[in-house]
């Protein structure tokens, strides 16, 4: 069983990393997908109650991957302290997705997102997750991810 976190700021990557990385017929929990899946439009400016019913599916995907440990891929933008403790006692490895924010910035405005995600970036750099021991994608086997559109303006998902 292997459990990988995928954490980053927004626009950071982080799908684009996981699709480039994760293994066939293995779990993806990525909220993006979700909201699209569950009608959005964009996987990034989401409105209600799309953003409610995509957070509850996340966090019910999330717990039973904890709770059965099963393989998969978890993309989680700002995982909370107590988020990071589960996640270490699922035996859980973090790669952590950051080119840094001038990077970041650049492809989120080249992107088209909101000045809402460009407050998220700028909030995760204020106060990036401590992450015990992340992998980079250098040490996780794979090349940076190029930023793509990856993830949610708002949500800790």
């Amino acid at each position: 069983m292997t459990i990988r976190i995928v954490v980053g700021p927004p626009a950071s990557g982080k799908t684009t990393y996981v699709q480039d990385h994760a293994e066939p017929d293995v779990l993806r929990v990525d909220y993006d997908a979700l909201a699209v899946t569950l009608g959005s439009a964009s996987p990034h400016v989401v409105n209600e109650p799309i953003r409610t019913a995509a957070g509850d599916a996340w966090h019910e995907l999330v717990d039973n991957v904890l709770d059965n440990a099963w393989d998969a891929w978890i993309i989680h933008t700002h995982p909370s302290g107590e988020d990071i403790d589960n996640y270490v006692a699922a035996g859980a490895q973090f790669i952590l997705i950051d080119p840094g924010i001038e990077q970041v910035l650049e492809q989120a405005a080249a992107d088209g997102r909101t000045d809402e995600t460009l407050d998220a970036i700028r909030a995760w750099y204020d106060d990036p997750p401590q992450l015990p021991d992340p992998q980079t994608p250098d040490t996780a086997g794979g090349d940076t991810a190029d930023g793509a559109p990856d993830d949610t303006t708002d949500k800790e998902h």
